[in-house]
């Protein structure tokens, strides 16, 4: 058992951004520091400004076209390489140059490298680009002491069939039903009498925003109630055009990116998420949580975290009818939403806390370091 360790968790994704990896990343830090060790995130700077960690060694340089991306991984070498007594495992998160790269070194530095991939990846259009992602996976995965997926999906996808599988987790305390903040969120909102879907996400074409705004628009004729709660970043301004094209902007709020998404998890009455892309979502996971029927495309690692008809609904991506009718079903039927809720909750709990994931990579830290 070691007294305490020193983890970089290596990512191209901020914690300062919006992403889901980000957030997984800070809530294994915090969960390491609650547990008396150390750890620093390794990452490219952004514009975003979304509240940071002190813990957080963002690597600046200018963002042009394959350049800009050799120098971060230049200077993010250099890094590693001086504070390299420091740092006791690795931990890599998904595919880019600066893992790849941090892998190579790390495992000509002798240090302990754990590598994390967390779902699919949609191909790109330039073959050349296909390339140097193929290259940066292979090197990810050759130069990693352990390979671990956040979903059976993803390594089957990979063909890691000695990965581990560690599903990602969120802090069920922190997200949960709560009847007095959800009224004053209701009324701050104006959603009283309003059946409020809710969208929380990047901005996003592969979330599938689009299809739901379409859906959503072809429901208001039968059901004036429905309102489209939309929260996150991205491109506002094509969701608005989509808004109006489809009628809906009336019957719509978007809220953009914020820093706590929980008083819009108790606000709203379903959770939408049409998505062509996923791992293990963390926003299904919060929605869950907070006791919110979920509607979800069965793609990547979703269809391990929700039973259809069980603990939330199921939809085919791209079966926007599909989706329609899984809509009408939550709207039209008070009793089995509230059953599916509480399931939902209690597979949360059981196997989707941040305790646990936490505890998992923990123990994959303590097997490589000692050997």
């Amino acid at each position: 058992m070691i007294l305490r360790m020193k983890v970089c968790l290596v990512t191209a994704y901020s914690p300062r951004e919006i992403t889901g990896v980000g957030e997984v990343v800070t809530t294994i830090g915090r969960g390491l520091l609650d547990r008396g060790h150390d750890f620093t995130v390794l990452t490219k700077s952004t514009e975003e400004g979304g509240p940071g960690i002190p813990q957080l060694t963002e690597i600046r340089y200018r963002d042009v076209r394959f350049f800009g991306g050799l120098l971060l991984v230049i200077r993010a070498l250099l890094w590693l390489f001086r504070e390299r007594k420091n740092v006791d495992v690795l931990h890599l998160h998904s595919v880019s140059w600066l893992t790849a790269s941090t892998a190579v070194l790390g495992a000509v530095l002798g240090i302990p490298r754990v590598m994390t991939l967390h779902g699919k990846f949609p191909s790109l259009s330039n073959r050349f680009l296909n390339a140097v992602f193929n290259l940066s996976l292979w090197l990810v995965v050759r130069y990693s002491n352990v390979a671990t997926c956040v979903s059976e999906d993803t390594r089957g996808h990979h063909r890691l069939h000695s990965a581990l599988i560690i599903y990602n987790g969120i802090d069920a305390s922190k997200f949960h039903h709560d009847s007095g903040e959800r009224q004053a969120k209701r009324e701050e909102l104006e959603l009283e009498g309003r059946f409020t879907l809710l969208f929380v996400g990047r901005l996003d074409i592969n979330k599938g925003i689009r299809e739901l705004i379409e859906v959503i628009g072809s429901l208001v004729p039968e059901h004036p109630n429905v309102e489209l709660l939309i929260v996150g970043p991205g491109d506002e301004e094509l969701v608005k055009e989509c808004l109006q094209e489809h009628s809906l902007d009336k019957h719509a709020i978007m809220i953009g990116g914020v820093e706590d998404t929980v008083p819009y998890y108790q606000s709203a009455d379903a959770y939408v998420l049409f998505s062509a892309f996923e791992g293990i979502p963390l926003t299904l996971l919060e929605a869950m949580a907070c006791g919110l029927p979920c509607i979800a495309t069965s793609v990547g690692g979703i269809p391990e975290v929700v039973v259809d008809n069980v603990n939330g609904y199921l939809v085919t991506p791209g079966d926007t009818e599909g989706l329609r009718q899984a809509v009408i079903r939550v709207l039209g039927n008070e009793d089995e939403p509230q059953e599916v809720s509480s399931k939902a909750r209690t597979t949360i709990e059981n196997r989707f806390s941040s305790t646990k994931m936490v505890e998992n990579y923990l123990g994959v830290y303590e097997s490589v370091f000692n050997g």
